[in-house]
């Protein structure tokens, strides 16, 4: 931003500003609502001063201030038909109490470290069900209490923990190996943090009992 001038190249309106400001007013609507919970939205931190002072300016001229309130009541309509709620980070956070993995994650609780990567943690079983049992949880639960919680926003991580699975069933070189996913009390599950259990080393019948 030029600060000769009230406009982003100086004293004279340009195409940089026509081009620059429908985007600003998604920028200055939406990121607000990806700040983490307990944290204050401070454009200036994101945007810079000079172009939050720029896009304030903006917003009382006549022909832009239209083209903010046309943008605006888009998304005003998306907050009146709930559309935030089912956007991950957004309206859609994560509230239900941490779980003994959140203190194996941050080392406060024991576990035999298997591998681990940006995203998932591998870990032994403490109750292992068979010689080899291994669970496999993503670092972010980020709403992942269950898998019928799963959202197209996991499809990454969900992918990533079956990977991770196979990679190490091929460096421990298993000849046969289970992957469970218990999902709610009925199917045995106790921990709410969604994590693939890896198991091999014995017999393995089905039906599973």
């Amino acid at each position: 931003v030029d600060e000769s001038g009230p406009f982003l190249t100086g004293s004279d309106l340009s195409l940089a500003d026509a081009t620059i400001f429908p985007t600003m007013v998604f920028v200055m609507t939406i990121l607000p609502k990806f700040t983490p919970l307990g944290e204050t939205w401070n454009p200036e931190a994101t945007v810079g001063s000079k172009v939050t002072r720029w896009f304030e300016r903006m917003k009382s001229d006549p022909a832009f201030g239209k083209v903010y309130d046309e943008i605006r009541g888009a998304l005003d309509a998306w907050e009146e038909n709930g559309r935030w709620k089912t956007i991950l980070h957004a309206g859609l956070r994560d509230n239900d109490a941490p779980t003994i993995f959140d203190k194996i994650l941050d080392k406060s609780a024991p576990a035999k470290i298997i591998a681990e990567d940006d995203d998932v943690l591998v870990f032994e079983d403490k109750f292992p069900q068979a010689p080899i049992h291994y669970l496999l949880i993503p670092k972010r639960r980020e709403l992942l209490t269950q898998l019928r919680f799963s959202k197209p926003d996991h499809c990454d991580v969900l992918g990533k923990l079956l990977q991770k699975a196979a990679e190490i069933a091929m460096e421990k070189k298993l000849r046969g190996y289970r992957i469970v996913i218990n999902d709610g009390p009925e199917a045995g599950q106790t921990v709410y943090h969604l994590h693939v259990h890896l198991l091999s080393g014995r017999g393995l019948a089905w039906p599973p009992g």
